[in-house]
């Protein structure tokens, strides 16, 4: 098995990587607070996908509101991370990055959604990069 050298780049100083750590997360923080509060918004019209079929069955079954009462709910939650984000990204994207983790584990039991579950896990782990970076950031720690 061949592995990589670890190198450093020396010609690279603190500051650069201040830079490019900033310019990470600027390039990500619209996204994430756009997303909630875009898919929130979406809660009410279903444009985007019938919300609705994403509520698990079980969910349906033992909870006294239909699927699309639920979504109902759950938008104007998502429309409040979204501005969380926008406003203290360290926070917010931690919310986010949660919320995503628990949708995840909702569509694990819808029948053949696993790929959107597997999605819903990579965007909370890229929320959780982009809070790591907003606290490296001087502009971004919120």
């Amino acid at each position: 098995m061949h592995t990589l050298p670890i190198t450093t780049d020396s010609s690279q100083t603190s500051g650069d990587r201040q830079q490019k750590s900033v310019l990470a997360f600027r390039m990500m923080q619209p996204l994430f607070a756009a997303i909630p509060i875009l898919f929130g918004i979406d809660k009410f019209f279903n444009i985007i996908t019938d919300w609705p079929h994403y509520v698990s069955p079980f969910a349906n079954a033992i909870l006294p509101f239909t699927a699309q009462q639920i979504m109902w709910a759950s938008g104007p939650v998502e429309i409040l991370v979204g501005i969380l984000i926008a406003l203290k990204p360290r926070i917010g994207m931690r919310i986010f990055a949660a919320m995503l983790a628990g949708i995840a584990i909702n569509v694990l039991t819808i029948p053949k959604e696993l790929h959107i579950a597997f999605l819903d896990i990579s965007l909370a782990i890229c929320a959780l990069a982009s809070s790591t970076l907003s606290s490296k950031t001087r502009t971004g720690y919120r």
